[in-house]
């Protein structure tokens, strides 16, 4: 059995209090501004809410890719507007906010 390690990147909040993550993942369906990944060092993941306009296709990168993301891609209101949809979201969710939002950049090791 091997590791795989990669890394995810995008604009949101990690996120505590996960009671099933399972039942976030279904209650994010893919027509949703806001997605989750469980994401960290292995068998000890954090939980992060991320909105997928920030990552311009997919937040997961491994070993040997890149990505770019334009300096000042969005503007003052975009970002309170992705501000909202975070907070708004993981107040329905029932989770609390740990940290962001922001931009991460979450190592990952499953």
């Amino acid at each position: 059995m091997g590791y795989v390690e990669s890394v995810y990147f995008g604009y949101g909040i990690r996120i505590e209090n996960v009671p099933d993550p399972g039942a976030v993942q279904e209650a994010l369906t893919t027509s949703q501004p806001v997605r989750h990944i469980p994401a960290g060092p292995y068998d000890a993941d954090w939980d992060w809410l991320y909105v997928n306009e920030s990552v311009n296709g997919d937040p997961e990168l491994h070993l040997g890719q890149y990505h770019t993301v334009p300096a000042y891609s969005a503007t003052d209101e975009k970002y309170l507007d992705w501000d909202w949809q975070l907070v708004e979201t993981a107040r329905k969710l029932g989770v609390t906010v740990a940290d962001g939002p922001a931009w991460f950049f979450v190592p990952d090791q499953s």
